[in-house]
């Protein structure tokens, strides 16, 4: 069982790499900070010991100070910035190939329970949104947090009642972004469901847009659409509205407070004998520095809830097991053996009965049945999409279990019912850049299945650019596509999963060709749909309910009778 990540040790892990820039980052916000409370007293200053005084040269002395103060401050700010954000953007990089490569060896079974709009947005939107965090996010908040303590310490160094006066707003501007930061974070985890299922459904609905359109649906996706966008909408500008709130109350407080200040100088002449005009104005800047970050930290609270909300989905996703890999052998023997297998996907509603069969080296077995016999979900166990509860299949002697799936991927390869075709050239969509792949093998296995022929009356021959699915292609021609691809792998157990099920008869024809090359190549199973794509195989296994109701080649089975016989006839008529 995967160990349970959560939120914040999931970002440091990635952060920790870049440890010495955050540290030096963080090593110059005091020192920024207490640049920053410096100008206002040398404000102070020039005003109290160089103007009243009429003494120009310490003016001029605190004036070059002070450029050099502001100037210092600018370059640290600067370098400070530069080093959050680059570590800021590296971290993000190496978090989205943490997702994305979490995404891709999550189990059949999880990655089909959510829509692939909502496995895009953690990748993409949502680590988008964590970045945000590095402009304007925690970082900063401990950079504000210093400057107010900085401004704190300095205006009770001057006047205890400036002071007092002052740190009675604290409490009120402490509960005001509390109350913001609670409504904005339950605003923020909204936002963030919602824009998921946004993505979930324009990705459904570009990659159905045919059948979108073939059954007139169109103004029923649109109205789907626009009833969860309306609700973004609406979340949303309840979230920019409490943000834009708490700028006004913040801002409304900083000049209140001025105007008390200004009205106890007027009322109480004890004050005013302790407080210099220098004092009172650096004490202005001041509270200018003071309810800057705070504004900016009120802002900054926002963003950060909406990065915790964005983090906390990414940190589920996280969370989700990936299937353990218990093998540690490399794959030794391509003898397939199955013994007593029995599956379920849902308890009490078995899929495949105590199954046994064996599929010696170089062999070719077909598997035929109605719907729901079983065929898929054997293949499923045979690539270890899901672990075998019951029964074992065997390599030689090795368990499935014993061995890597890396090493099952790199021995068994697999040809679907609808392939997957790269919007790139054809060369790349049969050699995927493999360099083992030379160009005279790629161009001696199209000759062999025939789908030479068809590449060379493309614009660009094997440098045509397919559209994205092969959408300018034909059903067979990605089949076939898909085969060469097969075939040009180092694989030596080749699955067909209803590679012949949605094809004319012209072009199963070529398919059948190409099979029975196929089958002369490498060890075979094949999941028919056609049985007469499947009369060469050197065995057949009928399967009904789970179990083998017979076994033979096709000239046997067709003598024994019964279901497969039934089967092909029925297809034969149907040409």
């Amino acid at each position: 069982m995967n160990k349970e990540i959560t939120a914040i040790p999931l970002f440091l892990k990635h952060a920790k790499k870049y440890k010495l820039r955050f540290l030096i980052s963080l090593g110059l916000m005091p020192i920024t900070a207490w640049l920053a409370v410096k100008g206002p007293s040398l404000i102070q200053d020039a005003i109290d010991n160089g103007i009243k005084k009429q003494d120009v040269e310490y003016v001029l002395e605190i004036s070059y100070i002070y450029l050099a103060v502001l100037a210092t401050l600018s370059i640290l700010q600067a370098c400070q910035n530069i080093l959050l954000q680059t570590s800021g953007i590296r971290t993000l990089r190496d978090l989205r190939e943490s997702i994305v490569h979490h995404i891709c060896h999550i189990g059949k079974k999880d990655y089909d329970r959510k829509p692939l709009g909502v496995h895009l947005s953690r990748a993409t939107s949502d680590v988008e949104n964590i970045g945000e965090t590095f402009l304007q996010g925690i970082t900063y908040i401990m950079s504000d947090s210093l400057i107010i303590v900085g401004v704190f310490i300095y205006i009770f160094s001057q006047n205890v009642t400036l002071g007092f006066i002052t740190l009675i707003l604290l409490p009120i501007i402490i509960f005001t972004i509390n109350w913001f930061r609670i409504k904005l974070r339950s605003l923020y985890d909204n936002i963030r469901t919602l824009n998921g299922k946004l993505s979930a459904q324009l990705n459904e609905a570009f990659s159905m847009l045919y059948e979108i359109n073939s059954f007139n649906l169109q103004k029923a996706h649109i109205e789907d659409f626009q009833k969860n966008n309306e609700n973004y909408r609406k979340t949303s500008i309840k979230a920019i509205s409490l943000d834009a709130l708490v700028y006004s109350l913040l801002d409304g407080m900083l000049f209140v407070t001025i105007g008390v200040i200004l009205l106890m100088l007027g009322l109480i002449p004890s004050i005013t004998d302790t407080i210099t005009i220098g004092l009172f104005v650096a004490y202005i800047q001041l509270l200018q520095q003071l309810f800057e970050p705070v504004k900016e930290m009120g802002a900054r609270f926002a963003v950060l809830q909406s990065a915790l909300a964005a983090l906390n989905k990414i940190t589920n996703t996280m969370n989700t097991e990936l299937p353990q890999d218990t093998g540690n052998q490399a794959m030794k023997s391509h003898d397939i053996s199955i013994n007593n297998l029995a599956f379920e996907y849902l308890e009490g509603e078995p899929v495949l009965r105590k199954l046994s069969l064996k599929i010696p080296k170089g062999s070719s077995l077909a598997v035929v049945g109605p719907t729901g016999s079983g065929k898929s979900t054997l293949v499923r166990l045979l690539t270890r999409q899901y672990d075998i509860p019951q029964g074992e299949i065997l390599f030689g002697s090795q368990n499935i279990k014993e061995i890597t799936r890396i090493s099952l991927k790199e021995n068994i390869v697999m040809v679907p019912q609808d392939p997957a075709i790269f919007h790139e050239s054809i060369r790349f969509n049969i050699t995927l850049n493999r360099p083992e792949v030379s160009e005279e093998k790629m161009i001696d296995i199209c000759k062999r299945i025939k789908v030479d022929s068809f590449i060379k009356q493309m614009p660009n021959s094997y440098d045509t650019i397919l559209e994205e699915g092969g959408s300018n292609l034909s059903t067979g021609q990605r089949q076939l596509l898909a085969l060469a691809r097969a075939l040009a792998s180092a694989a030596e157990i080749l699955i067909f999963d209803e590679a012949t099920a949605n094809i004319d008869t012209e072009t199963e024809l070529l398919i059948q060709q190409a099979m029975d090359f196929a089958m002369t190549q490498k060890t075979s199973i094949l999941i028919a749909h056609r049985l007469s794509t499947i009369k060469h195989a050197e065995n057949i296994i009928v399967l009904l309910n789970g179990e083998i109701l017979d076994s033979g080649n096709h000239d046997e089975l067709i003598a024994h009778g019964g279901l497969y016989k039934n089967m092909y006839e029925l297809q034969k008529s149907e040409v």
